[in-house]
């Protein structure tokens, strides 16, 4: 019995190195300054620990400098990116300290804050994805990771990931859709 001892603490040792450390959750502050309208989006942790999903708050930049909510509510999770479009949808990717399971990789939430999609990483990364274009140590994988995101335009804005070469999924804003 007493050989394993030495054993069992040098492979414990081994999976607490490969671990990765976040700072605890925060509050943060997203904006776009595209379009007529300035937004503002607030991620506000609750209780400061990770997995729990936070609190967002959009919000409008009036030319007299208030600045009147749009909308409050909780969130799928604790995003650590969120893009604002011009007409007042977010979008949140990936989940602040990781998500083995990648859920709630991508949500669109409309004007108003309602859920238009809420899509895992295989919904946007069908197959196996690439783990070195992906991976973030061992929390898993995050779409911000390997993509560009933004907005693009057509008939009207589309939420966009972008890779190095360009190429990537498209989001219709309105339905959650993915272009094709």
């Amino acid at each position: 019995m007493r050989p394993a001892i030495p054993f069992l603490l040098a492979a414990l040792s081994l999976c607490s190195a490969r671990a990765d450390s976040w700072v605890d959750p925060h509050p943060r502050l997203f904006s776009s300054d595209a379009g007529l309208t300035t937004y503002g989006f607030k991620v506000l942790p609750r209780a400061g620990r990770f997995g729990v999903p936070a609190t967002g708050e959009l919000f409008r930049l009036t030319v007299t400098g208030t600045t009147p909510v749009v909308w409050r509510g909780t969130l799928k999770n604790h995003p650590l990116n969120v893009s604002l479009s011009p007409r007042g949808h977010v979008v949140t990717l990936d989940t602040y300290g990781g998500d083995r399971q990648g859920r709630h990789a991508l949500v669109i939430y409309s004007p108003r804050g309602q859920v238009v999609a809420d899509l895992s990483f295989s919904d946007v990364v069908p197959g196996k994805p690439n783990s070195t274009k992906f991976g973030l140590g061992v929390s898993g994988l995050f779409l911000s990771q390997g993509y560009q995101a933004k907005f693009v335009y057509y008939d009207k804005p589309y939420f966009a990931l972008r890779d190095a070469k360009g190429t990537g999924p498209v989001f219709d804003l309105d339905t959650g859709k993915q272009k094709r």
